[in-house]
């Protein structure tokens, strides 16, 4: 997933270190893979509304 988070993190411009990125509630590590954290199909639309939560550290 380091490449998921580092393109996010470019997308927003800003550093990858700003965010926690959780999936269900359980931080995604780097070497996370959809299959280890059980990702089926994950649509653009339904993925980033309902499946991930995007937290800047220090605000919750």
């Amino acid at each position: 997933m380091k490449r998921v988070k580092d393109d996010f993190a470019e997308k927003m411009n800003e550093s990858v270190r700003l965010y926690r990125f959780l999936y269900y509630g359980e931080r995604v590590a780097d070497e996370d893979t959809a299959k280890t954290l059980e990702i089926e199909e994950l649509g653009l639309d339904r993925g980033v509304r309902n499946t991930r939560k995007w937290i800047r550290p220090g605000i919750n």
